[in-house]
């Protein structure tokens, strides 16, 4: 995470910095991310820059948070957090407002490519820690939802939920093709509402 320091940055400098480390992320996986692209781009010197991020990691993942806070954004928390919406209700929720999050955030899906295309240990686990939290998050809105009381392996058909949302997203930003996914889902999860008997 950002020192004080850099919170305590005027705003225009911190939006300077902030776009600089968004345009690196874009054009590069974490392997290959460049500091002294960032600093030059900021017009900062590295000394600097790590006054305000011990090291890559820092900006990294707390871009990716401002990322994820700025989705949620496009989510009803309140709608979500509801126990008497239906768990089939809320997955549809989720799939529009990624969609509409990625069409209107093209630097942040351009991020997201390259968090995919990564292969350093990090961000792998950084995406598997992903998707366990979207498992149980699953698991939750499932096990409040009466409908499906009787299904006995909840925490399986979660993972499989879990990582098909997570690998069709990176299938949809990879191939541009987003409609095609957010087609794709809907179609699984009227599958699911209509046909898991037993699972």
């Amino acid at each position: 995470m950002p020192s004080n320091r850099f919170m305590n940055l005027s705003n225009n400098k911190k939006e300077k910095i902030h776009r600089a480390i968004i345009n690196e992320m874009k054009k590069h996986s974490y392997d290959h991310i460049n500091i002294s692209n960032i600093v030059r781009d900021a017009d900062i010197s590295r000394g600097s820059f790590y006054q305000y991020f011990n090291n890559k990691d820092d900006f990294y993942f707390y871009i990716l948070d401002f990322i994820g806070s700025k989705k949620q954004r496009y989510m009803d928390i309140e709608y979500l957090q509801n126990h008497l919406i239906g768990f089939i209700k809320k997955l549809e929720h989720i799939v529009h407002a990624s969609i509409e999050f990625s069409k209107a955030n093209q630097d942040y899906v351009s991020i997201g490519i390259q968090l995919y295309a990564s292969t350093h240990p990090t961000i792998k686990t950084f995406v598997s820690d992903s998707i366990h939290d979207m498992q149980k998050l699953l698991e939750l809105w499932l096990s409040q939802d009466k409908t499906y009381q009787h299904i006995s392996n909840k925490t399986s058909l979660c993972h499989y939920l879990a990582s098909t949302m997570t690998y069709h997203t990176q299938y949809a930003l990879t191939q541009k093709a987003l409609e095609e996914v957010k087609t794709d889902l809907l179609i699984l999860i009227k599958l699911l509402e209509g046909g898991i008997t037993y699972v």
